[in-house]
């Protein structure tokens, strides 16, 4: 069965293919290993008829010359600068590629790249997960919004490193955090959570002071502890 299959040649197995040398036919597929080429396909490709290859894989007219039963080259990219059209051409061999296949993803890569070297986003994801440390003196991203917590700290500093900021947006509803009178020197916009979590600081506001008034947490502690008198006094301030 298995001779019923043209020679198969794979230059450099593609990426795209992890298992491909695991599940051709050994009889069929040769590879060519590291080292030097000539001497490899002299020695085993006088009888191949396909070229599979990869878009880093040059395919010369030499190379070609060492492949007098080549009928067919694949190619696993859009692009054919790789290989010798003029002598494939003058020795009839048909070549075949990924025509759009890459198409779509090619232009997402490349329209998301673009906006990425623009707005530096990646520059501006490094210097978030560095926790704004300046590295190199100076802050790279011309990012015009910033998304904080209540917890980072937005001084006259961090404004002053970044020309192109229009707008902070804070989770919290606090905005102690953030230089206010830079802000607004500079006409920079800043947004908070607002009232979302009115009702819930309310709650958490009358509980603590429960808690503190009637030693709740305390007596918590205590009975968890096995109800067992601590220095002989009981921390205990509720009446039932």
């Amino acid at each position: 069965m298995a001779d019923q299959f043209p020679r198969l040649l794979v230059l450099r197995l593609p990426s795209v293919f992890p298992h491909f040398e695991s599940l051709s036919s050994p009889k069929n597929s040769i590879y060519s290993k590291p080292g030097n080429l000539h001497s490899f396909l002299a020695t085993n490709a006088a009888s191949v008829k396909v070229i599979l290859c990869a878009g880093d894989t040059p395919v010369t007219a030499d190379i070609l010359h060492h492949l007098p039963s080549l009928q067919l080259i694949v190619a696993t990219t859009a692009g054919l600068d790789h290989i010798d059209l003029p002598e494939c051409r003058s020795r009839s061999i048909s070549i075949t590629n990924a025509g759009r296949v890459f198409s779509q993803n090619c232009a997402d890569l490349a329209v998301g790249l673009l906006i990425d070297v623009l707005r530096r986003i990646s520059a501006a994801n490094r210097l978030l997960r560095a926790g704004f440390r300046p590295i190199t003196g100076e802050y790279p991203p011309a990012s015009k919004a910033m998304l904080c917590s209540g917890v980072t700290p937005v001084t006259a500093h961090i404004l002053h490193l970044l020309p192109s900021l229009q707008l902070i947006v804070t989770t919290s509803a606090g905005l102690n955090h953030i230089n206010l009178p830079e802000c607004r020197r500079r006409s920079i916009a800043v947004a908070n959570a607002g009232q979302i979590f009115s009702q819930d600081c309310a709650d958490l506001a009358v509980g603590l002071l429960i808690d503190v008034l009637r030693k709740i947490s305390a007596a918590d502690r205590f009975i968890r502890a096995g109800i067992w008198p601590i220095r002989g006094n009981y921390p205990l301030g509720s009446k039932f």
